[in-house]
């Protein structure tokens, strides 16, 4: 997203598949290519359940760096594979997403990288992104359709840190 203060610009996005660009497009989304990403500014960059389908993420994560402005923020979230040995051992291949034994992580044929937080941070502060650390009310994004999901929402923090499970779900800042 490119702003400028009191000013909205709008969204931009990058595909490959000319169907989906044109979704895009009659959606208003600004469809740029991945070749122009470096030629904008962004205050932030949303790369949601992206990384894990990328042959070179690394890669990835210095292009998309080069078009955040400095004090930009670039949002990764992807499926935690933070036990997917444990998972593996068990091999439930049926076992839904969500669920304790699910191997989402590393779903064949869809999937080819599997991250856990640390990870992830240590990509992102290889090229000089800062880890952000977001209120809490922040943590858990739309709105919640039913008392259980509330409390789902405040009680996941807790279960995570209880697992010592940390989160792929995060905001990095650019310090440069």
């Amino acid at each position: 997203m490119l702003s400028c203060p009191g000013l909205w610009l709008g969204v931009y996005g990058t595909e490959l598949s000319q169907a989906r660009i044109e979704y895009a497009k009659a959606s208003g989304i600004k469809v740029i290519t991945w070749e122009d990403i470096p030629n904008y500014r962004f205050d932030f960059i949303n790369t949601e359940q992206v990384f894990e389908h990328l042959s070179e993420p690394m890669e990835t994560l210095v292009h998309l760096k080069r078009a955040l402005k400095p004090g930009g923020m670039i949002k990764i979230s992807v499926p935690n594979g933070w036990d997917i040995k444990r998972r593996l051992r068990i091999a439930d291949w049926i076992a839904p997403k969500g669920f304790r034994n699910s191997l989402n992580p590393v779903a064949p044929l869809e999937h080819i990288n599997c991250f856990n937080h640390e990870v992830i941070v240590k990509m992102a502060s290889r090229i000089g992104l800062k880890l952000e650390a977001l209120p809490f009310r922040l943590i858990k994004t739309g709105f919640a359709i039913s008392l259980i999901d509330s409390l789902k929402a405040i009680a996941k923090p807790y279960y995570n840190f209880l697992t010592r499970r940390k989160r792929t779900y995060l905001f990095f800042r650019n310090s440069a």
